[in-house]
């Protein structure tokens, strides 16, 4: 959690330097030191974004998520947002837990599903998502179906997807609107 947060907090607790640097422009393109950093937070949104899409393990996805969102903080930090940046920060931390929780949960489900599973019939090894071979229990497709089994985790990832997707009334559509 340290890693994660050192960045925009550093950048963000040096806003003076960076005010100080807005009107330099020693960098190729007239860039700043500002602008450079919004470029590349804007840059780690996409190319982490894109990672995330083709992944197939769980954890990694979230972890792929979190570079994109840290790379939207750091565009907003290195615009002069910076009191949006930490408060997309701080509530990005917030809605992260849940979904590495819940994560966790569901990945403790599916390795005990398969268990379950693989001491029964046909019709169980089908309902927990077993597969010829090794299960990977972060392996998201062998998670289909859980929704009924996990009532609980199915609500609190989709209320945590909701609020990092930015939606309203949740406190991502603020921090993402505030950026």
């Amino acid at each position: 959690a340290t890693m994660v947060t050192a960045g925009v907090y550093m950048v963000s607790r040096s806003n003076v330097l960076y005010e100080a640097a807005r009107g330099v422009h020693v960098l190729p393109f007239g860039l700043t030191s500002p602008g450079v950093v919004g470029l590349v937070g804007r840059l780690r949104v996409f190319v982490a974004g894109t990672i995330a899409i083709a992944q197939w393990d769980i954890k990694r996805v979230l972890a792929f998520s979190t570079i994109s969102q840290l790379g939207f903080m750091m565009a907003a930090v290195g615009l002069g947002g910076y009191v949006a940046g930490m408060f997309h920060l701080t509530v990005h931390s917030f809605f992260k837990a849940l979904l590495f929780l819940s994560a966790g949960s569901v990945i403790h489900g599916v390795e005990h599903g398969h268990h379950h599973a693989h001491e029964h019939g046909e019709h169980e090894k089908e309902a927990f998502g077993y597969r010829e071979g090794v299960l990977d229990p972060q392996d998201m497709r062998n998670m289909g179906g859980l929704r009924r089994r996990m009532p609980v985790t199915f609500w609190v990832y989709t209320i945590a997807a909701i609020a990092i997707a930015g939606i309203f009334p949740f406190a991502g559509f603020w921090s993402k609107d505030e950026i």
